[in-house]
């Protein structure tokens, strides 16, 4: 998992969703960010060549 990246939406301390892109050794931690993802995507190696705003357009947030 640590070799992977995911696209993930977050949501802010005010409650607005944000685009990141996240290793997968980001999910081992346990800070108030991980509690609140609510969309992550498994990125194959195409998509890590997107931009941030690309995989924003292409997987909007829930």
């Amino acid at each position: 998992m640590e070799d992977d990246y995911y696209f993930v939406w977050v949501l802010d301390h005010s409650g607005n969703a944000c685009p990141q892109i996240w290793a997968g050794n980001q999910f081992d931690r346990s800070d108030w960010q991980l509690n609140r993802v609510i969309s992550k995507r498994l990125l194959n190696a195409a998509e890590r060549t997107l931009s941030l705003g690309h995989l924003a357009t292409l997987y909007p947030a829930p």
